[in-house]
């Protein structure tokens, strides 16, 4: 194969969208996730639900949620 065919090749190769590469992953990670936190001692889970931003600072569910901080 020469260098300009293997450019080729390599350039018509897709690259998927970010924010469909980080749904798919979160589609996947986010149930375990969850379960997991859950399981947590009740202020230890709200710490990490805090931190993923699936709630505010008092516990109560963030606009937005179901997203998380997705990074």
């Amino acid at each position: 194969m020469s260098a300009v065919s293997a450019v080729s090749a390599v350039s018509a190769v897709s690259v998927p969208d970010v924010p469909d590469v980080l749904g798919r992953c979160r589609a996947l990670v986010r149930p375990a996730l969850a379960d997991a936190v859950a399981q947590l001692h009740p202020w230890t889970g709200e710490m990490a639900a805090y931190a993923f931003g699936w709630c505010d600072v008092g516990g109560a569910p963030a606009s937005g949620a179901s997203e998380g901080k997705g990074v």
